[in-house]
């Protein structure tokens, strides 16, 4: 007998535990729930679990419920989805609780069994009732993860493991310019943070918006989350974009801004997307859940731009430091990438040391140096002589690192052209004029004085702190 009752309420709350841990979902009985409905929306959510491999949020369940059910079980079915999203992740030991769903989905089979074995008194057995109910149990015993003793090693099925590598390469969703999208093979690849370090000013959001412009142009899908700025002021940076318009051509000539925006729209036939969706410090959970409401209104990102992942909240508040809050945020971004199969791009400040050089690196990274260890590619931009604005390929992890590329800003028309004819910076010009010019100064050679000019500099040095001893002594401004 159980200590205590596995009545409804807990029902829920282990429903609710073991949804947050896809592992342990997909071991999960789903007749050790007593009723029915928890029964059959643990079936659809493990269902869902093995086409998506992720777990559903509470809209794909009730989507896959009206699909399923009609009815008055409809509107029932619907409130234990509310009830079941409503409660806290609960701290339940889930290998302890996936034992005792087990035990109790057993307990009950060995009831039904025995019940069946009593009806044999009465002539009502059923040969095929008690051998499905052991079948049911052999399962329930075999439930556990996959052992990866099973799996061939390193040195075994090399053939197969190459040639798989080569058909099932991650795809990589490129960027405007050319040579950078040859530097970091392709561009950003699925399943990627991709993180772009720069002081105020440098344009970072200038850069994400090009970034996701490009995607879109080659055809894929891409939602851009705005926490910095407004929805409406990123439309109008996207406007001027993509229609080359500066802020007075929108906002004075209104015709001629929607004949030249219409005329750059026919160049984006691809079938690619851009949607902007403003969020007020949301959580990663928040953007998944965004992202599969349009999944299910037939748009499936390819990509998505966070702006910026700094202001965003983790799951948990359990953080002292708000450095350790900033790198929760993204290692959550990063499995965000994995599991939605996406591309995410976010920019990030440099600190005070950063922002008081001409060209700052990845050290220099605000709120937390731990963001450089979970992204997959770390670009710096820092200002150039003129217009131009450089960007460094500091952390490349499929690829060469310490590249610096040359591009030009025209900030007026939210663009950034790559320097075809010198697309590389060289590294005696990433040094600066400043710093040229503080290196000649030091390497100048000083002039020796001779022993009569030190005599008397220490004399009139001597004269002048004499002096201002007797002017500072106490009662001379009386006296004069």
């Amino acid at each position: 007998m159980n200590e205590f009752p596995f009545d409804e309420g807990l029902q829920l709350e282990v429903f609710r535990a073991v949804l947050d841990s896809p592992a342990h979902l997909s071991q999960t009985p789903a007749e050790a729930f007593t009723d029915p409905l928890l029964t059959r929306i643990c079936q659809l959510s493990q269902r869902y679990l093995r086409d998506y491999r992720m777990s559903p949020t509470a809209t794909h369940l009730k989507h896959l419920l009206s699909a399923s059910m009609n009815g008055d079980t409809l509107p029932r079915a619907a409130k234990i989805v509310d009830d079941v999203f409503s409660l806290p992740p609960h701290p339940f030991p889930l290998d302890a609780l996936l034992s005792f769903l087990r035990f109790s989905e057993i307990q009950r089979l060995t009831s039904d069994l025995t019940d069946a074995l009593e009806s044999n008194k009465t002539g009502l057995f059923d040969r095929s009732d008690a051998f499905e109910i052991l079948h049911r149990a052999d399962q329930i015993y075999r439930m556990e993860a996959v052992d990866t003793a099973d799996e061939p090693g390193v040195l075994e099925n090399i053939e197969g493991r190459v040639y798989d590598r080569c058909l099932d390469q991650p795809e990589s969703i490129p960027t405007l310019y050319p040579e950078l999208d040859r530097r970091t093979r392709g561009g950003a690849a699925r399943g990627t943070l991709n993180l772009l370090l720069g002081a105020t000013g440098h344009g970072k959001s200038v850069w994400m918006l090009n970034f996701a412009v490009g995607a879109v142009a080659a055809g894929y899908k891409v939602l851009y989350v705005t926490i910095e700025m407004s929805r409406d002021q990123l439309l109008e940076r996207a406007d001027r974009r993509i229609g080359g318009l500066t802020w007075e051509e929108l906002r004075y000539h209104p015709a001629a801004s929607v004949a030249k925006l219409q005329e750059a729209t026919r160049r984006y036939s691809r079938g690619g997307v851009l949607k902007v969706k403003y969020m007020s410090a949301p959580t990663v959970a928040v953007v998944r859940e965004h992202m599969r409401t349009c999944e299910l209104q037939g748009c499936k990102f390819d990509m998505v731009v966070v702006d910026y992942g700094d202001l965003m909240t983790p799951l948990s508040f359990q953080y002292a430091e708000r450095r350790h809050h900033v790198e929760a945020v993204y290692v959550e971004l990063r499995e965000l990438s994995l599991s939605e199969n996406v591309a995410v791009w976010s920019p990030s400040q440099v600190n005070r040391e950063g922002a008081k050089r001409k060209s700052q690196n990845m050290t220099h990274i605000a709120e937390g140096w731990g963001k450089n260890w979970i992204a997959d590619l770390v670009l710096v931009a820092s200002d150039g002589p003129g217009d131009e604005i450089h960007l460094t390929g500091d952390k490349v992890r499929e690829g060469q690192k310490g590249w610096t590329l040359r591009y030009h800003a025209d900030f007026s028309r939210m663009i950034l052209r790559e320097d075809r004819e010198r697309p590389e910076v060289k590294k005696e010009e990433q040094e600066g004029e400043s710093d040229g010019e503080t290196r000649r100064r030091e390497e100048r050679p000083v002039r020796q004085l001779s022993p009569q000019e030190q005599e008397r500099i220490l004399r009139q040095e001597r004269e002048r702190f004499e002096n201002r001893n007797v002017d500072e002594e106490p009662g001379s401004e009386a006296g004069e």
